[in-house]
């Protein structure tokens, strides 16, 4: 794990490494928690920026979009994957 482990808020997030992102999205007041993995490269978002990317080439006229910038609020780190005993 990269030493992070509470949320943490996502400008701080470090770049070139895997982490847990979530969001609260305002359009689901029912259950508005949402989590992903991702990355960051450049400052870009690579996962978002492939979803975007892929909708943008399939998706037919009218059908809701995913935002051009991530919703990402905060992140926290990957824990480390147990060891067998």
């Amino acid at each position: 794990m990269n030493g992070v482990s509470a949320w943490q808020p996502i400008e701080t997030a470090p770049e070139d490494t895997l982490v847990i992102v979530g969001w609260l999205d305002d359009e689901d007041p029912e259950t508005p928690e949402r989590h992903d993995f991702d990355w960051k490269e450049d400052g870009c978002w690579q996962h978002h920026y492939e979803d975007v990317e892929f909708a943008n080439e399939v998706a037919p006229p009218g059908s809701k979009m995913p935002k051009e910038r991530a919703p990402y609020t905060h992140w926290i780190g990957l824990p480390p994957i147990p060891r067998r005993s």
